[in-house]
């Protein structure tokens, strides 16, 4: 009897190593950030490994793995989240979008043209199709009812 309870406390010790040892390997704390020599400033943050920042600056118009390709007349734009992180858009920039575009009235214009084209009517926010005499166009006049909505979408 007295082998059989020394050897079930040496399995017990044993699966009790085995397991403190686990844990402290999942406990892993990061190590404070050293780029070595020169400080180097990354304004929307580090890449992270295992949970802890690296030594490379954060994109968020070229994330790892996938960029973000915003394909002709569209730019990457970076916008803070409340939670105070950082994501990549395509489009214009949201003070261009809003005050000097999509706020803007509907101009069919003097001229005597008949150019079909699309305006963002801020009051239903939506895109509307117009037509266009050609000249005296204010900034919110678009080609294609996909490039009004890209530039307004948002407002």
């Amino acid at each position: 009897m007295n082998r059989l309870l020394t050897v079930l406390f040496v399995v017990i010790g044993f699966i009790y190593t085995l397991e403190s040892q686990a844990l402290a390997s999942n406990d892993k704390t990061c190590k404070p950030l050293n780029c070595g020599g020169k400080i180097k400033t990354c304004p929307y943050g580090y890449h992270k490994q295992d949970g802890c920042e690296i030594c490379k600056c954060y994109d968020p118009c070229n994330p790892p793995g996938k960029p973000i390709l915003c394909g002709p007349n569209k730019r990457c734009f970076v916008d803070k989240l409340s939670n105070g992180t950082f994501v990549g858009r395509c489009g214009l920039p949201k003070s261009k979008r809003n005050t000097d575009i999509c706020e803007e009235a509907k101009v069919v214009g003097l001229c005597k043209a008949a150019f079909p084209r699309f305006y963002y009517n801020s009051t239903i926010k939506t895109c509307e199709h117009f037509i266009y005499g050609g000249c005296g166009a204010n900034n919110n006049n678009f080609d294609t009812k996909e490039k009004c909505e890209t530039a307004c979408s948002q407002t």
